[in-house]
């Protein structure tokens, strides 16, 4: 089905590019505007998991035609309409794509999104869409540590929080790396605190380095 889908796609914007017949109460031929699908946009397309692809209808150019990685890039832009930027990840997520997940439940967080509900709402959404991504094969240690934060910040999870504070340490995030180190200290574990702090050093995260040279904890690369 996805490949089919791809083809239609390819199809559809083959003959966007092509001239419409000519109409007989005009001297000029119409042309429609040329629209492209781009390779990222069809890898994104790929990395999708949706099953029934002919229920599944796509207003790309409702985003503007863009990848998921390029909405990524474009969303610390100040003069990007970051309602386009949630239909685009809104698109992706719908489509079971992850980390479209993730940038989704981020728009909401930040109220880009269209989402006509009350805040609760909103906040109970996104923090589904935070914990799927998270969930998603430790392949998103963004996900992973601000799914923690919240849950420890709203909830009071500690236990949980701390579960995927070390999945996202475990999956190199050094902000992660730097939170579990401390809670190792907390619990007098000095060795597995010392190497997630030292790591988080190796890695370049300024308050980790400041620590490590505080408390002299040996580490060549600090």
């Amino acid at each position: 089905m996805l490949s089919r889908l791809l083809t239609d796609l390819q199809d559809i914007f083959r003959n966007l590019e092509t001239p419409s017949h000519v109409n007989s109460f005009s001297n000029s031929p119409k042309i429609l505007p040329v629209q492209k699908v781009s390779q990222s946009t069809i890898e994104a397309a790929e990395d999708c998991t949706i099953t029934n692809w002919n229920s599944f209808i796509i207003d790309w150019s409702s985003f503007d035609y863009m990848s998921l990685d390029q909405a990524i890039k474009c969303h610390k832009k100040d003069n990007v309409d970051k309602e386009t930027l949630y239909k685009c990840f809104d698109t992706y997520a719908n489509m079971d794509n992850p980390r479209a997940k993730y940038w989704k439940a981020y728009c909401i967080s930040k109220g880009w999104s269209n989402i006509d509900c009350s805040d609760d709402e909103k906040y109970k959404f996104s923090l589904q869409l935070f914990k799927a991504a998270a969930d998603y094969g430790d392949k998103i240690p963004d996900a992973q540590i601000r799914y923690a934060k919240i849950i420890m910040k709203d909830k009071g999870n500690n236990e949980e929080a701390t579960k995927y504070f070390l999945k996202a340490a475990k999956n190199g995030h050094v902000v992660a790396m730097y939170s579990i180190a401390t809670y190792y200290y907390s619990r007098k574990e000095y060795e597995l605190g010392n190497y997630y702090m030292t790591n988080a050093a190796n890695k370049g995260y300024e308050q980790a380095i400041n620590y490590c040279k505080k408390e002299n904890i040996p580490n060549n690369d600090v």
